[in-house]
């Protein structure tokens, strides 16, 4: 940079007049530049490099339920049960596998039904 500024035939001028011989300053200012540590440089381990992401504890807050004063207008939605069918024909025999899903906090079950539904 100061390179360029030399080569446009710029005199920078003190408030005493004195100019400074920019030719001579170029190294020193130059290896400073390249040795300082500059706010967009970034060192990574390769400690960080494995790790997974986490999330501070620090920025947990207490779960506070919906006050009814505040929001009057907010009604919980109701949960519905899905109505299951029971019948004849879907009589279970014999519960195979269980298994509980993560997100949805579902149990399904993997069945034989006494008399088998034939769909075609």
């Amino acid at each position: 940079m100061i390179r360029r500024f030399r080569a446009c035939g710029l005199e920078f001028k003190e408030s005493d007049g004195f100019t400074h011989d920019w030719f001579t300053l170029i190294p020193a200012l130059e290896l400073a530049y390249k040795t300082s540590i500059h706010s967009p440089t970034v060192e990574f381990s390769g400690e960080l490099e494995n790790k997974h992401p986490t999330f501070p504890v620090s920025f947990r807050r207490p779960y506070h339920s919906a006050d009814k004063e505040l929001f009057p207008l907010r009604n919980p939605t109701p949960l519905t049960v899905p109505s299951v069918e029971q019948s004849e024909d879907k009589t279970i025999k014999k519960v195979m596998k269980e298994r509980r899903l993560r997100g949805k906090n579902q149990t399904e079950y993997l069945v034989i039904y006494r008399h088998p539904v034939h769909e075609d």
